[in-house]
């Protein structure tokens, strides 16, 4: 093991020690009524926000009324400790509660707060849990979610990956009547430690919750598989004509056609946010995408123009929340003259 393996693992072995330590603590900074305009229904959604502005931006009130038009009643959670009044105002017409916590815990802990606050999640119908790291909807929600009805998943959500190991990823997940009344569900959300790091949020939490429910027999499954979007774009490499593609393009994806080849794995929303609008109609884009673009793909500039052509959806809304990020490297918005 080099040095930096080794920091990396005592890191992440601290960091969950002192995640358990900190889920004895409270977390809870207060607690509002909103207008639930769903009051009437048993199928409910933990949103988790964080912004370092404390502000909540039009992109995601655009997913709460998405939320909310799907019958589903809102438990929004701020991660932010600076949320006052007039952030609680915006988001209270599609909320039934609004949760302010401490900073900890990541998403995780956001979803864990959600979910221990209402009041008896063994008898409801239905639970999302959804956070702000992606835009959209960019299609309704609606048509994903009435073909996956039909699939008999107990948890799902909309991409999955095989990164690290197996897992559904933790941007959004359905869980269904049969295992939100299983004493497992209860246990995994009891027993999660509110960790502060995030490379072991991903291999302890989003990992761990795939990983512990297939072992106890549920069945979990994603929306658009990893394995198809491969497919599928291998399939558009074969059929595209190396002349009609820039040299940089071509060179950039003869590589993932190698990577791919050698069972190599990618996260599907940076490297498939193209396919997955054009060909699948997925509803989301991710943030750290066009914000960062962490793993070089190539073509993420060409992300305004293509959500103004194939959905309905305002990028004005991403390029607003994306002039408050921290150092955005902003691909491809276009400049209003």
């Amino acid at each position: 093991m080099t040095m930096r393996s080794a920091w990396r693992y005592t890191r992440f072995r601290a960091s969950v020690v002192a995640g358990h330590l900190r889920r004895m603590r409270p977390t809870l900074l207060g607690s509002w009524t909103g207008g639930d305009p769903n009051s009437g229904g048993n199928r409910w959604a933990v949103y988790a926000h964080y912004s370092r502005q404390g502000r909540v931006f039009d992109y995601v009130l655009h997913a709460l009324k998405a939320l909310c038009d799907e019958g589903y009643r809102i438990i929004f959670v701020t991660n932010s400790s600076n949320f006052d009044s007039a952030q609680i105002a915006a988001v209270a017409p599609w909320c039934a509660k609004i949760l302010k916590r401490r900073n900890i815990g990541y998403d995780f802990g956001a979803y864990k707060e959600g979910i221990l606050n209402i009041d008896d999640y063994s008898t409801i119908e239905g639970l999302i849990l959804m956070n702000d790291s992606v835009y959209g909807p960019l299609f309704p929600l609606g048509d994903t979610l009435d073909r996956m009805s039909s699939e008999k998943a107990d948890i799902w959500g909309f991409t999955d990956s095989w990164e690290h190991a197996y897992h559904v990823q933790s941007y959004f997940y359905c869980f269904n009547r049969r295992i939100l009344a299983s004493p497992h569900f209860h246990k995994f959300w009891r027993g999660i430690p509110l960790i502060n790091y995030k490379r072991a949020v991903i291999e302890r939490l989003e990992i761990e919750l795939t990983q512990f429910f297939l072992d106890r027999g549920y069945h979990l499954t994603a929306a658009f598989p990893y394995n198809a979007l491969v497919d599928r774009f291998m399939s558009l490499l074969a059929s595209e004509q190396p002349d009609e593609m820039a040299e940089t393009e071509l060179e950039s994806k003869e590589r993932l056609r190698t990577h791919f080849a050698t069972g190599s794995r990618v996260n599907s929303t940076h490297y498939f946010w193209e396919i997955l609008i054009n060909e699948f109609r997925y509803p989301f884009i991710k943030g750290e995408l066009l914000s960062q673009n962490p793993s070089a793909v190539y073509g993420v500039h060409r992300w305004y123009n293509t959500i103004s052509k194939q959905t309905e959806y305002d990028p004005d809304l991403i390029v607003e929340h994306l002039k408050h990020s921290q150092r955005p490297r902003l691909f491809g918005i276009v400049p209003h003259t």
